[in-house]
C-alpha cells in the first residue's frame, strides 16, 4: 500500500486506526475487502484470507477468492 495512512485511507480509518491494528496484530474483518481491494488497485493482491485466516471466507463471500478455482482445476487435473 505504500504506508499506514494509504492502507488506513482504503478502509475510511486513519493512519493512527491501522497502526492500532498493526500494533495488536488484528485487522477487523469487515475491513479486509476494502484493503484487499485497494492492494488489487495497486496490482499486487493481498486476499482477505491472509489477513484474517481466522474468518470462514469462502461463507462470508459465499464463492472462493481469485486464484482458489484455479488452484483446485490445476490439482484435479
Amino acid at each position: 500500500m505504500g504506508s499506514q495512512a494509504a492502507a488506513g485511507a482504503a478502509c475510511g480509518k486513519t493512519q493512527g486506526h491501522f497502526s492500532h491494528w498493526l500494533k495488536v496484530g488484528l485487522v477487523p474483518a469487515e475491513h479486509c475487502p476494502a484493503l484487499e481491494g485497494a492492494t488489487r488497485a495497486k496490482g499486487s493482491v493481498v486476499h482477505c484470507e491472509a489477513i484474517r485466516p481466522d474468518v470462514p471466507w469462502r461463507h462470508v463471500r459465499g464463492w472462493p477468492p481469485v486464484g482458489d478455482a484455479q488452484e483446485e482445476g490445476a490439482a484435479r487435473a
